[in-house]
């Protein structure tokens, strides 16, 4: 992604735009990343983005999904390599 802009005031038109670039079938790592990153923007409002980004690998697992957002970190520093990565 290449846009410039204050990556801790993205929308979620912005995260969901970052994640068409990320393939949802990424390592483990990463993809605690992305759940982490929306959480830290938007709250329990940003899981919808994730999971529907999530549900299209043939990795998900609903269960280990409401599992990782529940212990899901905040913190800028996923925000920064979320969009670092997108």
């Amino acid at each position: 992604m290449n846009k410039k802009f204050n990556y801790l005031q993205a929308t979620h038109a912005d995260f969901s735009e970052a994640l068409s670039y990320i393939d949802s079938s990424t390592n483990l790592n990463e993809w605690l990343v992305c759940l982490s990153a929306s959480k830290t923007l938007f709250g329990e409002s940003g899981k919808s983005l994730v999971q529907e980004w999530s549900s299209n690998s043939p990795k998900y697992n609903k269960g280990q999904f409401a599992s990782s957002w529940k212990g899901a970190g905040i913190d800028s520093s996923y925000v920064i390599g979320f969009f670092q990565k997108a």
